[in-house]
């Protein structure tokens, strides 16, 4: 997904510099605004992918803390 962002950001960036040649023309302001809502979906994209991998680790865990507690449970 954070491959997405970073492939808009980059199809933005180039298709202002051929802009010229196919005669249409991006205000930069509007550009930018562009730039920067494409930075800002990459900042969520790397937020989110962290928060699935601490998710992972933690049901990893918990799995495990599980098993441990069943194993000790029978033994008893």
């Amino acid at each position: 997904m954070q491959g997405n962002s970073i492939f808009i950001l980059h199809f933005i960036s180039t298709f202002y510099e051929t802009s010229d040649s196919l005669k249409i023309s991006i205000p930069q302001k509007q550009l930018l605004a562009l730039e920067k809502k494409a930075a800002e979906e990459v900042e969520k994209v790397t937020k989110l992918t962290k928060l699935l991998e601490q998710a992972e680790i933690d049901h990893e865990a918990c799995l495990h803390s599980n098993l441990a507690g069943n194993t000790t449970d029978q033994e008893a």
